[in-house]
């Protein structure tokens, strides 16, 4: 699991590498907005490369990413 916080006022996006002997398949997304204060669940994430993903993040966000083999 891995937690990113974006505290800026626009959105961003993080490239994320897992240093893992295990090749993780996929990734699952929950997030919390200034808009949404609740936990959303966002869209599965397919890794761009092994183990590599893009989280999109939007402004004053906390995004949780939940891996899975």
């Amino acid at each position: 699991m891995i937690v990113a916080i974006n505290k800026s006022t626009g959105p961003t996006s993080a490239d994320v590498v897992v240093s893992h002997p295990v090749e993780l398949a996929r990734g699952q997304i929950y997030q919390i907005t200034s808009a949404t204060p609740a936990v959303v669940k966002g869209p599965a994430l397919a890794p761009l490369a092994r183990n590599s993903y893009r989280l999109d993040m939007p402004a004053s966000s906390v995004t949780t990413l939940v891996l899975e083999r």
